[in-house]
């Protein structure tokens, strides 16, 4: 799929959240209080006879700042896998994305918690996504993810030194069987997993083939 009809994708996610866009060549030009570019992009192979695709989301601050957002997944060809990686994106990182950058949609800020933190004696606007979490389990809508997860995520946040006005984090996890295979924990597209020992300790779900969880994390200076 060409990267502009991928920006086009992208372009009518945003308009059905009520965001005036344009689009060139290249970009995406979000009409927010604090006016953000996004860019999208997309790798794909074939695996087993599904298509194995990964989503990458660049957005572009105001004063420069590159947030970097990847999602992977598969589907049955090549529009089935971008779709289902669009709709990762809509349903994790874009709602903090937005209103960080001052969406007031209602129906935007209903996605995700809205918070005031204190951390080092400055206070910050913490927008908050909701835990994604993906399983092949037919007992999906009993499960949920340990709060070892989050805990690990908020404890990684609060031990940091944050010296901008702005700040991302993302957590990650995912298990197979009995074993927790990927942990990751980033901050500003930096990986720091090493530096957050809880993201060693999250339990594994017992009885379940496949499970993983995602978390994004905007703050704000206020």
């Amino acid at each position: 799929m060409a990267e502009v009809i991928l920006n086009q994708n992208l372009a009518e996610v945003l308009i059905r959240h009520g965001i005036d866009t344009t689009v060139d060549d290249e970009f995406i030009y979000a009409n927010l209080p604090s006016r953000i570019k996004l860019k999208a992009r997309a790798v794909y192979t074939e695996i087993n006879g599904y298509i194995s695709s990964q989503l990458d989301v660049m957005v572009i601050a105001p004063d420069g700042e590159m947030i970097l957002e990847s999602f992977g997944d598969f589907g049955k060809d090549v529009e089935s896998a971008i779709s289902n990686n669009l709709t990762n994106f809509n349903i994790s990182s874009l709602h903090p994305l937005l209103a960080a950058f001052g969406a007031d949609n209602q129906e935007i800020i209903d996605q995700i918690t809205i918070e005031e933190w204190e951390i080092s004696n400055k206070k910050w606007i913490a927008y908050i996504g909701n835990l994604i979490p993906k399983t092949n389990s037919k007992d999906f809508a009993d499960l949920r993810p340990p709060e070892h997860f989050f805990n690990a995520i908020m404890t990684g946040i609060v031990s940091q030194t944050l010296n901008n006005n702005l700040h991302w984090f993302r957590g990650f996890y995912s298990q197979y069987n009995n074993e927790i295979t990927i942990t990751e924990f980033t901050m500003d597209n930096e990986n720091i997993t090493s530096s957050n020992p809880l993201f060693s300790s999250i339990p594994v779900i017992p009885d379940i083939e496949f499970y993983s969880c995602r978390n994004f994390i905007i703050l704000t200076r206020k």
